[in-house]
């Protein structure tokens, strides 16, 4: 790899405050070399210890990568803008979003990067991963225990959907559709269901439990208690595939999106108690 800054790394914080040092921790051991590493993160208006804990590793952040940025906003303006937000600050040829709960190995990025270096028409690479709840439980095992690399088109894209969490995917940034009309609640989804509808475009998942994904905090744990929440990250999924005209219909899309959160929601019933209206 060049001295040329390969990836921004995107961190979207709100009140992050009780696993951020665990996450920080993640980023700084991450084996790419650093100078090929851009971090950008924006705190959402934390009325936590958010910003002390940034301020905290600040300097040694800044020390480690190419370049470190750090915004504040005052007043709350929600996840998606926020994703947004750090989206205009992305100039390198990769980049990703980490979500300020979870956890990833030294070796995730890296496997990433190469895998993609090696395969141009990959608009997306995502890995396998560990479900664990607050108490670091894990309630969730890995799909895949062996390193394996596989290739997903639109329609296996879609068959799956979603078939790897946001915050494992790395993205390249010339193969990158932004849905500009937007979701609230699953701006993700939302931005990979366009970009796998480019032509020819694919994506590649690493069957392999590089990352640990937290179920029951933050967004999870809001949404598990509000039934027209669930109702509307549905709807918001289903709206980007019925605009590109899909080959999926769209009640099919409703079952698979549902069976791949019953497991996830089934978790939140007994930690956080059933959905309410």
């Amino acid at each position: 790899m060049s001295n040329i800054s390969k990836l921004t790394i995107l961190l979207p914080l709100y009140n992050s405050s009780e696993f951020l040092v665990d996450l920080i921790d993640c980023i700084l051991k991450n084996d790419l070399p650093r100078q090929t590493v851009k971090l950008v993160m924006i705190d959402d208006g934390s009325n936590d210890k958010t910003i002390e804990i940034i301020e905290t590793y600040l300097d040694e952040l800044k020390q480690s990568f190419s370049r470190v940025m750090f915004f504040r906003q005052h007043q709350n303006v929600g996840v998606s803008q926020n994703h947004k937000t750090l989206l205009t600050f992305v100039e390198t040829e990769y980049f990703c979003f980490i979500d300020s709960d979870d956890v990833f190995s030294p070796d995730k990025l890296r496997h990433q990067i190469n895998v993609m270096d090696a395969n141009s028409d990959f608009a997306m690479c995502g890995t396998d991963h560990v479900t664990f709840n607050r108490n670091e439980k894990v309630v969730l095992p890995a799909f895949q225990q062996d390193l394996v690399l596989e290739e997903l088109d639109l329609r296996l894209y879609l068959k799956n959907i979603p078939p790897s969490q946001n915050s494992t995917l790395v993205y390249r940034t010339s193969m990158f559709r932004l849905f500009e009309a937007g979701t609230r609640y699953h701006f993700d989804i939302a931005n990979q269901i366009s970009i796998m509808c480019q032509d020819a475009a694919r994506m590649c998942i690493l069957r392999f439990p590089f990352s640990g994904y937290r179920v029951g905090t933050g967004y999870s744990k809001d949404l598990s208690k509000n039934l027209p929440t669930f109702l509307k990250v549905i709807d918001d999924i289903a709206f980007p595939i019925i605009c590109m005209g899909s080959i999926i219909p769209r009640h099919i899309i409703f079952v698979r999106y549902l069976r791949f959160l019953l497991p996830y929601l089934k978790i939140l019933f007994f930690e956080h108690g059933i959905l309410g209206l």
